[in-house]
């Protein structure tokens, strides 16, 4: 664990260190459960909510309440944007320790995030902070925003923008193509630095496919170019199987303490620029 903290932070201090955060970094802000709003949708459509959950899942059912029940729909749409940015998960973030310490690693440039919700920008600005997010196509086709110190990269979409939310099957299956205009800045971003992926879990196939997708760049330059290790926070991942899985892939995991996640995560983060 040393020896990796202190790759890490070399990556940090060179300013080459990328977070890639996933829903579990969100957790203790309260957000709401997506099967409470997909139970809510299913009364809606007069669905007992554990008989409707049997026809598929959250992708699929979310793909079939915009494909036949536009009102439904609009319904859930509201209910995503109001509870994922409600006053009482923007009160719980203002105190949140992991926000707090991420906002806090100044050499962060970037960070990636498959959240919808606008904690961690919001965290950035939070404590002073100059932030740009980037989602659709016209954000990174804009004109640079001067003055900006970190960007935030939305890889699944953002509230502020409800057309790049990816929430159902098709969308989804559109986004693994990886062929976006984020996609083209995620394998530019990959050459030259290390990824810390924070909040996801080891079955998440899409964050399992992202990870293949690089290993598969990483493969094709090797050997003209010689590329940072990833790094991957996990709790209690002791199963060596999967370490030695992400570890063909470039990827380093780190094992922290499972009866205490937020604590011991705010730790590392908070270790990273010691």
């Amino acid at each position: 664990m040393c020896d990796t903290l202190n790759s890490i932070r070399t990556a940090y201090n060179d300013k080459k260190l990328i977070p890639f955060i996933g829903s579990g970094f969100s957790i203790p802000l309260g957000l709401p459960n997506w099967n409470d709003l997909i139970a809510k949708t299913a009364i809606e459509l007069g669905y007992e909510p554990e008989l409707f959950t049997l026809h598929g899942n959250n992708f699929q059912l979310l793909e079939y309440v915009k494909q036949f029940h536009e009102s439904e729909w609009e319904n859930l749409l509201h209910d995503i944007k109001r509870d994922f940015d409600s006053s009482e998960v923007n009160a719980k973030r203002e105190s949140s320790i992991t926000h707090i310490a991420l906002s806090k690693l100044d050499k962060i440039k970037t960070i990636y995030t498959t959240n919808y919700d606008l904690q961690i920008e919001n965290s950035l600005k939070q404590h002073a902070r100059s932030v740009t997010v980037l989602s659709s196509l016209k954000d990174f086709i804009r004109s640079p925003v001067h003055d900006i110190d970190c960007e935030v990269i939305k890889f699944h979409g953002t509230l502020k923008q409800g057309e790049t939310l990816i929430l159902t099957e098709t969308e989804y299956l559109k986004r693994m193509n990886l062929e976006e205009p984020v996609d083209l800045r995620l394998r530019s971003d990959i050459l030259s630095n290390s990824f810390l992926f924070i909040g996801y879990s080891f079955n998440d196939p899409n964050i399992r496919y992202i990870w293949f997708k690089i290993n598969e760049l990483k493969e094709q330059l090797r050997p003209q170019a010689k590329l940072r290790p990833s790094y991957f926070v996990t709790f209690g991942g002791l199963d060596t199987i999967q370490n030695r899985l992400l570890e063909r892939w470039g990827i380093i995991s780190i094992n922290l303490d499972p009866g205490n996640k937020t604590e011991d995560l705010a730790k590392f983060i908070e270790s990273i620029g010691v």
